[in-house]
């Protein structure tokens, strides 16, 4: 039981030991995807649509009218790993676009999500990592 212990609290230093650290700032994350607007969907295996980033993004903060709602937007990234078109796997940074519609009352209207992986080094977009929800 003893060796059992000391094995996992090695094992659960050397995994929070390799954990990466300085996650994409909000600027970085919104930065990467509007840089790229142009990426044609229909290119990215994971979305395949007919239009481009520009028009997923504008899709997506499209929200209804009513001066009542409330709309949250909201981005986080977490480490991850991607395999390139080349076959090699890459750490990156997976990161999220949530947009959330609620009436006044707090019931849910509508939600749109965009997930794509910037590298971990210099949280640039990769291509072929987005997935359009």
């Amino acid at each position: 039981m003893r060796y059992l212990i000391c094995f996992l609290f090695l094992t659960g230093c050397a995994v929070h030991a390799t954990e990466p650290s300085n996650p994409p700032r909000g600027e970085q994350v919104f930065n990467a995807l509007l840089k790229n607007g142009n990426v044609n969907l229909a290119t990215e295996p994971l979305c395949r649509a007919d239009i481009n980033l520009y028009e997923q993004i504008a899709l997506a903060l499209s929200v209804s009218y009513d001066n009542d709602n409330k709309t949250v937007i909201e981005s986080y990234c977490s480490p991850s790993k991607h395999e390139m078109s080349t076959g090699n796997v890459v750490d990156v940074w997976d990161c999220t676009v949530r947009i959330n519609e609620n009436n006044r009352k707090g019931e849910f209207i509508s939600s749109s999500t965009i997930v794509f992986s910037l590298t971990q080094n210099n949280k640039e977009f990769i291509n072929g990592s987005l997935r359009c929800r």
